[in-house]
């Protein structure tokens, strides 16, 4: 008999294979296979199958519709009916996104309001991407006037960068080359919402640069990417380092980071009654999400926490399954081309589906290990299960050594972010006192990096993998679907093993 629980998350299930169906039909890609050859194992769990089928046939119905309305049907009052005029244009709009600087160029998303070619002027609607050099101050809620080119966003043979920025209806790009800021009247509750986003970003910026004033380069750029989310000032060269060890992930933040700052709270207010820990807790999740720049990793991560936080709550104990399911089929239906176009929302679903569904499969197989390293072996090889096929098709490379690489550098994540936070509240109340913790967070971030650049130099740690078969994704994803299927519950009924003597 299925568990209500168990039953939900089926049912959520389906309709993500039904997001992955409607954009399989219009948009071919790996996920999408990927979605429609791993989860359906989900559905052979229980025996009793009547209502329960239909139930999951109204899901991935659901997600088939919830995907085919959501692409864009433009009409002449649309920016992007205008993406092929020739020559310069000028826009009007106001910045709806903290602008960030990456490689030298500033990136400033606009909700656009005006239109104007030579003398012809019409107002439109939608957001475009608009490309500047870094010297121009602005902020979030600034109206702009804008002139340059438009174009349409193009993909690169590794990258889908116009389904990336389609998932954020954005459909247009502009190389301005040049800007004005225009004054404009606000009612009262238009400034109280720049207000609040402005100070939420100067909040941030303000952190940065703390952190700037803490700690030297390269640790610096550790320590934003920990902290914040910010990886633009991580030098290229240590960049590659974690890619090739498999170790990029260390420097997102996603549920890892949710974890351990939820464990934060736990620990720090376990006096306090259940629901005064709730709140604060569920407070600094939230607070946590806005501060990095809720980027979908972060969102989904932040939405199971909230849920596991809510259980604990209420005295129950945490479903991980169903709350990755909910939090990942909400995200999907807010925004349904995010399964098949942003990487930091798959690679977080697919690794935490790994961690649930496999880890304890693997358990028997490393139990004999020292626990510092079973545990992180069995982390990282869990992970990468339902994550490899993203990884070949999107990277095209393969970390042999990133298990190794994950057993030696994981431990020291949570203690540089330990010491990092530390430092940076410190400083702030006796900046002296926060240097002297950041020089041990410093030494400590330094033995890191000197491990991964070591691990980085191993002959073969990564090989190049390009133009890999889908056929072969396919089987792969099979025999793994196969395998959890076989060592279920239901599986064994299906297939016994051989009788006892």
């Amino acid at each position: 008999m299925l568990q209500r629980s168990v039953k939900i998350a089926i049912i959520l299930m389906a309709f993500l294979v039904g997001v992955a169906l409607g954009t399989f039909f219009v948009v071919p890609n790996l996920v999408s296979w990927m979605a429609v050859f791993c989860l359906p194992f989900m559905f052979f769990i229980g025996r009793k199958v009547h209502r329960f089928w239909w139930y999951i046939i109204l899901a991935v119905l659901f997600g088939i519709c919830r995907v085919l309305i959501s692409f864009h049907d433009f009409d002449s009052q649309d920016i992007a009916a205008f993406v092929h005029m020739q020559g310069n244009v000028e826009i009007q709009g106001r910045i709806v996104a903290d602008p960030e600087v990456v490689q030298g160029v500033m990136k400033l998303m606009v909700e656009v309001k005006n239109f104007r070619s030579g003398s012809w002027q019409t107002d439109v609607r939608g957001k475009i991407l608009v490309r500047l050099p870094p010297f121009f101050q602005v902020q979030w809620g600034d109206k702009l006037q804008l002139w340059g080119k438009l174009r349409a966003p193009e993909n690169t043979d590794t990258f889908a960068y116009a389904g990336f920025l389609a998932q954020q209806d954005v459909f247009v790009i502009m190389k301005a080359q040049g800007l004005k800021k225009i004054p404009s009247e606000e009612n009262f509750l238009d400034q109280s919402i720049v207000t609040f986003w402005r100070s939420l970003w100067g909040f941030r910026r303000m952190l940065f640069q703390q952190i700037n004033e803490l700690f030297p380069e390269p640790t610096a750029g550790i320590m934003a990417g920990l902290l914040l989310g910010i990886r633009s000032s991580i030098p290229q060269s240590i960049l590659e380092d974690f890619n090739h060890t498999g170790l990029s992930h260390i420097l997102a933040i996603s549920g890892f980071n949710i974890s351990l700052l939820i464990q934060i709270f736990a620990n720090f207010f376990k006096n306090f009654s259940r629901k005064k820990r709730f709140w604060f807790t569920f407070i600094g999740i939230v607070f946590f999400t806005l501060l990095t720049g809720f980027s979908p990793s972060v969102l989904r991560a932040a939405f199971m926490g909230s849920l596991v936080v809510f259980a604990g709550f209420m005295g129950r104990k945490p479903q991980v399954l169903l709350s990755l399911c909910m939090s990942g089929a909400i995200m999907v239906f807010i925004t349904p081309l995010m399964l098949s176009f942003d990487l930091s929302f798959q690679l977080s679903f697919f690794a935490t589906l790994g961690l649930v569904l496999v880890i304890d499969h693997l358990e028997k197989y490393i139990k004999n290990l020292p626990s510092f390293i079973r545990d992180n072996l069995g982390v990282t090889l869990a992970a990468q299960v339902f994550t490899l096929p993203i990884l070949l098709n999107s990277f095209g490379r393969f970390s042999i050594i990133s298990p190794l690489a994950n057993v030696i550098v994981l431990p020291w994540i949570p203690l540089l972010m330990l010491l990092g936070f530390l430092a940076l509240i410190l400083s702030f109340i006796y900046f002296p006192l926060g240097q002297l913790v950041a020089a041990f967070a410093w030494v400590c971030s330094i033995l890191m990096l000197g491990l991964v650049h070591l691990i980085a130099k191993i002959p073969f740690a990564s090989l190049e993998v390009q133009g890999v078969p889908l056929w072969i994704f396919i089987i792969y994803l099979v025999g793994v679907v196969f395998i959890l299927f076989r060592k279920s519950k239901l599986g064994r009924s299906y297939f016994p093993g051989p009788s006892p003597p």
